[in-house]
This record gives structure tokens, C-alpha cells and sequence, in this order.
């Protein structure tokens, strides 16, 4: 399949900024925003009318610390949940595409809670979110609301989920709440981010990045 590059305004700064035709979202090199890519409404159809995308911030409504595996990878940062998406925000000593990062609420069908902090987000295009977090329940019921709200918003029946654990999505976790409250979120916070990420990976999962 070939991949357009379209060329853009950020929704946030104004800058120029290329993207994939085919991707769902990506950071801004120039505000580091998280912009997602509303494809072409399918009510475009005038003729002679090009179809074009919409790029949209991403704001997050809560936030949780969280590392994402990657392969033998591990990255520091944050999980972000909006009503639209769940979107992985890495710390900014930490590189790769967003694409792998970024879940739309209505292509979720599983959630898995793994030994220890370990927990998988499954989509129905076959890839797969693997965090380490604390908090699995809290945050499942989190994501789990937002796609039951999508649905029952378009006025369609909800699909069952087809992967994973068979849980409760009423919280049940201990100890300190590291769930941020979006209108508190720091733009300026510090990072230890790499360390972090190199800490996490060898002691297997018992740590996350923090900012």
C-alpha cells in the first residue's frame, strides 16, 4: 500500500508539520502536541470536492504513570485517556512513531491484566498495547466506560469483548493514586525517563517511568 505524506497546519502552534495519509495520529516536532487524524467525513461528497482529514489536540482527561513495552524495549511516560482514544505519551528522551502509541476508543476488544503491573489493550486490528501500570482496574474501567459511552452514542449495540481477562471494571487496586486530573497537568515537568526505561526493563516490570 503506498503512504501519502500530506502536508498540514498544527491544530495547536500553526506550524507546518507532514504526516502519513494512513496514520491515525502523530507528535508535532514543533510543540510536541499529540494530533490525531480525523479521517474524511464520508459526507464529502461533492464533486470535484477533496476529501481531506482533520487534525485535532489531543487533551487527555485523566493520566496515568506508565511504561510501554516495545519489543525488548521499554519506554517512560504517560497513558492518556480521553473519550476518544487512548494514547501512550512517551517522555521526550524517548523516540519512535506515535502509530504504535495511539488506540481509538471504538477499536478496542480485550483488556488482559498480566503478572505483577503488566496489562495488554487489544484492538481489532491485531496490535496490541502492552503497559506496565499500576492501577489495571481503575484504568480498565476507565477506557472500558469511554468505549461502552462511544457506542450507545451512535446508537449501536456495544460489541462484546472478544480478548482477555473476564474482570470486574469496578476499581479495586490499593495505594497512592497516581491518576492525574487533566486540567493539572505540567507542560514543564522534568524527566527520568531514560534511566527509568533501562531500570524497568531489567528488574522486569516492577517500576514505570515518572516525570
Amino acid at each position: 500500500m503506498e503512504v501519502v505524506n500530506v502536508t498540514s497546519n498544527c491544530p495547536n502552534c500553526g506550524a507546518p508539520v507532514d504526516y502519513e495519509q494512513d496514520s491515525q495520529a502523530f507528535i508535532c516536532k514543533y510543540c510536541s502536541s499529540v494530533i490525531a487524524i480525523i479521517p474524511p467525513s464520508t459526507s464529502q461528497t461533492d464533486v470535484g470536492e477533496a476529501k481531506q482529514s482533520v487534525l485535532r489536540k489531543v487533551e487527555p482527561e485523566i493520566e496515568y504513570k506508565a511504561n510501554h513495552n516495545i519489543g525488548s524495549n521499554s519506554q517512560g511516560g504517560k497513558l492518556w485517556i480521553t473519550k476518544d482514544e487512548v494514547v501512550f505519551k512517551p517522555h521526550s528522551l524517548n523516540f519512535g512513531p506515535l502509530g504504535k502509541r495511539y488506540i481509538r476508543i471504538q477499536d478496542i476488544v480485550g483488556y488482559e491484566k498480566g503478572f505483577l503491573t503488566n496489562m495488554t489493550i487489544y484492538t481489532k486490528n491485531g496490535y496490541q498495547m502492552d503497559l506496565v501500570v499500576w492501577k489495571k482496574d481503575e484504568i480498565i474501567s476507565e477506557i472500558e466506560s469511554r468505549r461502552v459511552d462511544y457506542f450507545e452514542r451512535q446508537g449501536l449495540p456495544v460489541p462484546p469483548l472478544e480478548f482477555g481477562d473476564q474482570i470486574s471494571y469496578n476499581s479495586s487496586d490499593s495505594g497512592d493514586d497516581d491518576t492525574i486530573p487533566a486540567e493539572q497537568i505540567s507542560s514543564g515537568s522534568g524527566c527520568l525517563g531514560l534511566f527509568l526505561a533501562i531500570v524497568v526493563f531489567s528488574i522486569g516490570s516492577l517500576l514505570y517511568g515518572i516525570l
